[in-house]
């Protein structure tokens, strides 16, 4: 087998955009398997291994006699022999598959490719070529994932350079849809309208940030500044709210929609570019036979299909409205009894008139699609599951009713181990109409699934969903979810078992460890990560923090036993169900696996040391939260000191009081809950994890300064010292919770960067060059924004392409400095950057401008 320092890539001048872009992806990561960057040419050398990309492989696939990729999804990957030389091929059906082709080639090098980012095997100048024959085709023509606004956590605080890093990681996994949803408290589906003759955006505000989640404010988070977090951790923030940058500094309510609104058309531009198919969608209520309803349908229509560059309309019933009893629905069902016909099996008159409903608003959406934008295809959807909201209850008379183009996507069971199969109806109506089911990857607080501050472990609990949907002959399989690399295993085994119908967690797992924490760690780790689905949700047993609502240190229910898991209070078993509180036995386990892996990864480096401390963190963090809320919840023994102490305050007994807050302030100081908010800050790799801790601040760290303030009132002196960082932290780290894989030459890599340590430093700089080269580095001042919040626009040379390398390094006053691991990413030369296309949207010369000014 040949030498990847020996081989170089040939790639058509002149083609499909993607195709460039896969030769030269393959160029980027060959460097980083082997240490040698490969040349990237145009046409086949005469002598020599070569990788043949798109057309150039297409062509040698004819000569050599190769069937060629049989669908247009379809990839190939062949080893074949010519004058005495071998070539490998690299093609897919069409260009976008043809990058999908360039990633396989990189997983059967051992590369991982997961929402969180990837992993790399280490340096070797000796890896080999494999011998190869890989032809694949999915088995669902549609994967791709439903990523909801509305958390701190979530697309609510994205920039376009995180938008930008999810789809490299979409694409790479050979994902190709990408879709949102947008309440009307949101800014992505607001539209213009006239009153008094004025324009004003109408169904839509602002996006939310820290301040106030977004205008009702009903999910718990109080909105503290983030100078005021707690033990430290506002270092992390840029600025003295958490929230997207087009959530800041705007002036007018119109202005904040029209920048939420000009960064997603970017972002969804981008992902386009990519391969990856979008959409964009909103609930439907009130009255379809309202003349003014319909006007603003029809305006919200032009105006999303105008701004956006969209494949598909997403239209939801409203949430709530699939099985409760409805008072709202009038005479729907009466005004038209042949409609009302097609929905008399749900029985009930409310129901029946629902559907007749929501029938009305679906059928003129189509209608009105199809003469504002006949290119982009609707979906309907709403809250479905057998076990949950019901809305595919309605997909049978919605299936007689609604034109054959139409596409069923509802959200399926809220927690996925309610049910080993997705909504029955699928199996009726499946083979006829284009169906995609949406298991929840997590959720905000249904089931066991509920708590969005640690693990919600789900391959196990998907194998069977999977199975069941393309059992019943649906097409395309998607995925709920907030965060991104907290459901980055579930998602990756979603996104394989797509193609690969054999694929079983056991085997999903064995290939995530071997690439993530390499060969000699990999069956051990690939035990640890199972024994932890089997602990279940946060792994200790505990239910956790329920994302969608007012705090508690753990959820109650109705009942305070166990959470309440579906409409009944029932008994029926259900895999890894928890309790309100952790278990003393899980606790220990995770404590004893938590040492396991230390001692694994003693050694490691690069990205499997990376993948390592993560874990470690996870777990540190977990456990740690929950021996605190022990100590702090409701009838916790710091609770039991408190009430004593109140207690005797108010019979007059001080020196009562002042032993009982004494004790509660030792208990504050003691349990842990700093070290473990600290131990979460310190590996913060994205924007939805300074999501995650915003949200702690404004939710646990609010009840624990309450707690303190207690404390203080029977000590009658301040205490604030039990809120602040300590020695934290003890050493210097550089974190980058933002960094892209490809940028356009010409434009600005946005670089932002995060520096904890004991004292500021003097100067951050980021150091960019050639990917393996040994010149010398361009070298870019960072900006100090507040804390350890530093950024820069690092400006790319207009005329070159190719893979760059960058890191980032902190130096202080006494001369010692510290710096992070090496980053990488695909320049594309401007020659070779792609046109935006149709559907819709804006024209590319406006989006390079934006782009290009957004980043200045």
């Amino acid at each position: 087998m040949d030498r990847l320092a020996d081989v170089c890539l040939v790639v058509a001048e002149g083609g499909p955009w993607l195709e460039w872009l896969a030769a030269a992806e393959l160029q980027r990561y060959f460097a980083l398997l082997c240490g040698t960057v490969p040349t990237l040419r145009a046409d086949v050398p005469t002598d020599g291994p070569a990788v043949l990309v798109g057309a150039v492989a297409l062509a040698e696939a004819t000569r050599a006699g190769v069937a060629p990729p049989a669908s247009e999804q379809a990839l190939l990957v062949q080893t074949v022999t010519a004058d005495d030389r071998r070539l490998l091929l690299v093609v897919g059906g069409t260009p976008v598959a043809t990058q999908w082709a360039a990633y396989r080639l990189l997983e059967a090098l051992g590369c991982g490719f997961y929402l969180g980012g990837d992993a790399l095997s280490s340096v070797d100048p000796e890896r080999r070529l494999p011998e190869l024959p890989i032809v694949e085709e999915p088995r669902f023509a549609v994967r791709g994932t439903l990523p909801w606004y509305n958390f701190l956590n979530s697309p609510t605080t994205w920039n376009l350079s995180d938008h930008q890093r999810f789809y490299d990681q979409l694409a790479k996994q050979r994902a190709n849809f990408v879709g949102f949803h947008s309440y009307d408290w949101e800014p992505w589906a607001a539209f213009p309208r006239e009153e008094n003759g004025t324009q004003v955006m109408k169904g839509g505000e602002p996006a939310a940030t820290s301040a106030a989640v977004h205008r009702r404010d009903i999910w718990g988070v109080s909105p503290v500044p983030v100078d005021e977090y707690s033990f430290g951790t506002g270092r992390l923030f840029e600025r003295g709210l958490f929230g997207a940058d087009v959530a800041l500094d705007w002036v007018t309510h119109d202005e904040g929609i029209q920048r939420a609104q000009a960064m997603l058309a970017e972002a969804l531009g981008y992902a386009r570019w990519r391969g990856i198919r979008t959409c964009v969608g909103f609930e439907v209520a009130g009255d379809p036979l309202n003349p003014a309803n319909e006007e603003e349908l029809r305006a919200r229509l032009t105006h999303l299909t105008t701004i956006y560059p969209l494949d598909y309309l997403w239209l939801w019933q409203a949430e709530n409205r699939g099985r409760v009893v409805l008072h709202d629905v009038g005479d729907q069902a009466e005004r038209d009894r042949e409609l009302a016909a097609r929905f008399a099996y749900l029985g009930r008159p409310d129901r029946v008139a629902e559907g007749v409903r929501v029938a009305r608003y679906f059928l003129l959406s189509h209608q009105l699609l199809k003469e504002v934008a006949p290119s982009v295809r609707l979906i309907v959807s709403g809250w479905g599951g057998d076990e949950w909201m019901h809305f595919t209850d309605f997909y049978l008379g919605l299936h007689e009713l609604l034109p054959p183009d139409v596409i069923f996507a509802a959200l399926d069971n809220i927690d996925p181990t309610m049910a080993p199969v997705v909504s029955a109806v699928y199996g009726q109506i499946a083979r006829e109409r284009e169906c995609w089911p949406i298991p929840w990857f997590e959720s905000d607080g249904g089931g066991t699934r509920r708590d969005q501050w640690g693990p919600q472990p789900n391959v196990h609990a998907f194998a069977p969903l999977l199975a069941d949907a393309e059992r019943k002959g649906c097409r395309g399989i998607l995925g709920i979810h907030w965060r991104t690399r907290a459901i980055e295993e579930v998602a990756a085994f979603t996104f394989r078992r797509a193609w690969s119908p054999d694929l079983d967690p056991a085997t999903f797992f064995a290939d995530f460890a071997r690439a993530s924490y390499g060969p000699a760690a990999a069956d051990a780790m690939a035990r640890i990560h199972i024994r932890l689905e089997e602990l279940g949700p946060r792994w200790t047993g505990a239910a956790g923090q329920i994302e969608c609502a007012r705090f508690s240190w753990f959820t109650t229910d109705q009942r305070t036993d166990r959470p309440r898991l579906l409409d009944r209070d029932d008994e029926r078993p259900t895999p890894f169900r928890n309790r309100r509180l952790p278990d003393h036995g899980r606790l220990e386990e995770l404590t004893r696996l938590e040492h396991e892996v230390a001692a694994l990864a003693r050694g490691a480096s690069g990205s499997a040391r990376e993948r390592f401390d993560y874990l470690l963190a996870q777990m540190r963090w977990v456990a740690g939260y929950d021996r605190a809320a022990l100590l702090l919840y409701s009838v916790g023994p710091l609770e039991t000191a408190l009430r004593r102490g109140e207690k005797a305050l108010r019979e007059v007994d001080r020196a009562a009081a002042h032993s009982a807050g004494e004790e509660a302030l030792r208990i504050l100081a003691e349990c842990g809950l700093r070290e473990a908010v600290q131990g979460l800050a310190e590996h913060v790799t994205n924007r939805g994890e300074l999501g995650v801790l915003a949200t702690i601040n404004g939710k646990a760290l609010v009840a624990f300064k309450a707690l303190l303030r207690r404390a203080e009132a029977l000590l009658d002196r301040p205490a604030r010292e039990v809120l602040a960082p300590g020695t934290w932290p003890a050493d210097p780290r550089i974190t980058l919770p933002t960094a892209c894989d490809t940028a356009f030459a010409g434009a600005a890599l946005d670089v932002r960067a995060i520096v904890l340590a004991p004292e500021q430093p003097s100067t951050v700089e980021v150091f960019v060059r050639r990917l393996s080269s040994d010149q010398p580095a361009e070298v870019v001042a960072l900006r100090w924004e507040r804390g350890g919040a530093n950024r820069a626009a690092v400006p790319l040379d207009k005329g070159a392409g190719g893979p760059r390398e960058w890191w980032v390094r902190a130096t202080f006053a006494a001369g010692h400095s510290v710096q992070t691991d090496r980053r990488s990413l695909t320049v594309v030369p401007l020659s070779a950057a792609p046109a935006m296309g149709g559907g819709g949207g804006l024209a590319a010369a406006d989006y390079e401008q934006r782009r290009v000014r957004s980043h200045a």
